[in-house]
């Protein structure tokens, strides 16, 4: 997916006024340096405090540690076998399994 079709979806997405926005995995699928501009678009997202993004196995296959730093800088708050308390809910993360097949030191802790 490249960067005008992120940048339609950002523009669909703010349009709605959504009082929450989760970005529920495989966001990521490639290398950063050939795929990280295409996702610049989701600074607007990460912009408005309301983002969140919980890793799918893509994410993982793709270098997750430098696209987490990417999503990051964008302001996109990631949750990873981690909660956070809502208004009137929690919101919660659970790692894919694929996190331990590529080198990370945790899996999914339901």
């Amino acid at each position: 997916i490249r960067k005008n079709y992120v940048e339609e979806v950002v523009q669909k997405i703010l349009r709605e006024s959504p009082d929450l926005i989760v970005l529920t995995g495989d966001i990521a699928d490639g290398d950063l340096s050939k795929y990280g501009d295409d996702a610049l678009p989701l600074k607007r997202l990460g912009d408005t405090g309301k983002a969140w993004l919980v890793p799918g196995n893509h994410d993982y296959y793709c270098n997750w540690p430098s696209w987490k730093k990417h999503f990051s800088s964008l302001g996109i708050r990631i949750l990873e076998n981690q909660f956070v308390k809502m208004e009137n809910f929690l919101l919660g993360g659970v790692t894919d399994p694929a996190a331990r097949l590529y080198g990370e030191s945790y899996g999914p802790n339901p």
